[in-house]
């Protein structure tokens, strides 16, 4: 019998070295069980098995891939790495105290496309034990995508502060106090930064991965705060440095800075050695990290920007700076304003309004059809016109109703922004560029954007449109009769926001002062003491990217899937194809090998027989000469006692020659 640790609770199990799976009397588990036919190898499984159990997940890959090394074949050692993948801890339920799978390290790809978990599957040595697996991943996959939809809805962060929040004892690390010393001083620069203590306390009784997993998979930069080599390697700080440090060599834009203090900075883990390091006990060294983050995430303005229509780098920073409460206060009212944002439009004479459930609805038509908007669904934005009306639907694509050519926006895709002008109506893709039409004479002049490039913003007005770029500038097309100069925008700077009026332009300063051109016959244009304006973004259009960004991360993973069982499919038809290749000609071989053997068989058998036939032709000519020269030595003997006899000696001469005849008889016929 050979001892194994379950590799849910730790208890033992003894098992056979032919035994498949087993249950566990400690925690009742029934599990799969690795190929064990020594000690030696049960103690490698257990050595694995306990750093998972001890959510070391690193180290337990490490050691579940040296088992691989050895026997690639082994289908609980797949597993086993699929488990590390994932982060799979197995707690006690408090209800039905049953061990069920919690999830550390979720990924965007589920566990049922996992290469590992398929190698498992293939090499399941029987049925049920390949159905052990196919349940538990199943489980394991369900809670992967609860975790998924609860971090979808959490708003990106800038910032990801990894540290060692309390000591084995349970109190307060030196490192938590020094993390939340630079939360403070980042947070403060306009950044949005995910720090444990702060961002989870009211998080307490939840499940804390979705909000982790959301966190570092949002952040451009993640500080790893330590004042000891071995907070650096504690487990749980580990898991999250190493998780960002993978996404870092997948998305060279992400940045992982080690922050180290009271040690040598040889002494960093192997994996973050080649990373530039900050020392904490520098003077300035606050001032040198929010620059080096500067260098990385754009200039905040006001805390909130829609990156939808892309990134204000190089903007002026903010005037002046808030305090936490103050800001936290400003962050709900602007949350609050934000509902409402762009979700209702007031046209020439109409007024449109956008549900909360896609549709629209609308007010005062006079029988030009701009309000005959009743059948529209999946509305994210609207825009009213002079005479018609422009929704902009979640795929990219637009509707409208109305009069004229204005309403020509059938063709349009990858759209991101709409505004309806007095005669025309302007599109934003989500590529920068921007399309146009309109109706008449009143609608080419401001139509002519085919050449703009780079724009993050639109506003169509009464005979002009405006477009905002992504370096701050604006750039403005339309009629500029009777010394009307609404287009002069060329001077204008650090705008970050505009509109466009019936005769007159208006741009928001990142500064939050106000700037204007064109008509003042009314003091339209008298914006010059305006000052700590604010901006917002829509949030139906941020959830329309974020809908976009997914379907086109799930497109493009789709078909990276699809490349890649393509490739496998490939690799194994030609695999075997080489494999038919190599047999039919071993086969061929074989024969030709067979043929000639036979061949030369024959040949030797040939050439023995006739080596053998003269061998005893040999043999015979020999023997006949010993015969003839034995018969001849008699005969000489016998005439030789012929002639020595007398002549009485009749008899004898009579047997003599009786035997001489015999003799030459015997020789003719040799």
């Amino acid at each position: 019998m050979i001892v194994l640790k379950c590799k849910m609770c730790g208890g033992d199990l003894q098992v056979n070295a032919d035994q498949n799976y087993g249950t566990c009397d400690s925690c009742g588990r029934t599990m799969t069980l690795p190929k064990v036919s020594d000690e030696r190898r049960a103690n490698l499984f257990n050595r694995a098995n306990h750093f998972r159990r001890q959510n070391d997940f690193d180290k337990a890959l490490s050691a579940y891939e040296s088992i691989l090394a050895d026997d690639n074949l082994d289908a609980e050692a797949h597993w086993g790495v699929a488990l590390c993948r994932y982060g799979i801890e197995y707690v006690e339920d408090p209800i039905s105290h049953n061990r069920v799978p919690t999830c550390h390290r979720v990924q965007y790809e589920s566990i049922l496309s996992d290469l590992d978990y398929l190698a498992a599957i293939e090499h399941a040595p029987d049925g049920y034990s390949r159905s052990l697996y196919e349940e538990e991943a199943k489980t394991i996959s369900e809670i992967q995508k609860g975790i998924l939809a609860v971090s979808k809805n959490e708003a990106p962060f800038d910032v990801f502060i990894c540290y060692k929040e309390a000591t084995d004892g349970g109190s307060r690390t030196k490192d938590s106090v020094v993390a939340q010393n630079i939360y403070d001083q980042i947070t403060q620069s306009g950044y949005r930064v995910f720090f444990a203590r702060i961002t989870l306390e009211d998080k307490i009784g939840k499940a804390y991965e979705p909000y982790i997993f959301s966190a570092l998979n949002s952040a451009r930069v993640m500080l790893v705060i330590g004042t000891s080599p071995e907070y650096f390697k504690a487990v749980w700080v580990k898991n999250e440095w190493s998780r960002y440090l993978a996404l870092t060599k997948k998305d060279p834009g992400r940045l992982l800075i080690p922050c180290y203090r009271d040690f040598d900075p040889y002494e960093l883990p192997e994996e973050l050695s080649f990373l530039q390091a900050q020392d904490m006990g520098k003077v300035g060294f606050e001032q040198d990290l929010i620059r080096g983050i500067k260098k990385v995430l754009p200039k905040k303005r006001f805390q909130r920007y829609d990156h939808s229509y892309g990134s204000m780098d190089g903007l002026e920073d903010a005037p002046r700076e808030l305090d936490e409460d103050a800001r936290r206060e400003l962050e709900k009212y602007r949350e609050k304003i934000e509902l409402y944002a762009e979700t209702i439009s007031a046209g020439h004479g109409h007024t449109v309004g956008l549900k909360s459930d896609g549709t629209v609805v609308a007010a005062w038509d006079v029988g030009h059809g701009h309000c005959k908007v009743g059948k529209w669904r999946n509305i994210v934005a609207i825009s009213a016109g002079h005479e018609h009306t422009v929704g902009l639907k979640s795929d990219g694509t637009v509707v409208a109703v109305g009069d004229g050519g204005r309403c020509k926006v059938g063709k349009w895709h990858n759209i991101v922004a709409i505004s309806a002008g007095h005669w025309h109506t302007v599109g934003l893709k989500s590529d920068g560029t921007v399309v146009a039409v309109g109706d008449g004479s009143y609608g080419y002049v401001q139509c002519e954007v085919d050449s703009w490039r780079n724009i993050v913003a639109i506003s169509a007005g009464n005979e002009h449109t405006v477009g905002l770029k992504s370096d701050g500038t604006v750039v403005a097309v339309g009629d500029g009769s009777h010394g009307n100069d609404r287009c002069k925008v060329d001077s204008w700077r650090n705008i970050v926001a505009i509109s466009a009026g019936n005769e007159h332009t208006v741009g928001l300063k990142s500064d939050g002062t106000v700037v204007a051109v064109g008509s003042d016959g009314y003091s339209q244009c008298d914006v010059g003491k305006w000052h700590d304006m604010m901006i917002y973004v829509n949030p139906i259009m941020l959830e329309a990217k974020r809908r976009r960004i997914e379907a086109e991360e799930y497109e493009a993973k789709r078909r990276r899937i699809e490349a890649e069982e393509r490739r496998r499919i490939e690799a194994e038809e030609y695999e075997a194809k080489r494999r038919r290749i190599e047999a039919e000609a071993y086969a061929e071989a074989y024969a030709e090998a067979y043929e000639y053997e036979e061949e030369r068989r024959r040949i030797e058998a040939e050439e023995y027989e006739a080596k053998r036939r003269r061998i005893e032709a040999e043999e015979y000519e020999r023997a006949i000469e010993r015969k003839k020269s034995g018969l001849n030595a008699e005969l000489a003997k016998l005439n030789k006692e012929y002639a020595g006899l007398g002549l009485l000696s009749v008899l004898r001469k009579r047997e003599i020659n009786q035997r001489i005849e015999e003799i030459r008889r015997e020789l003719s016929r040799l």
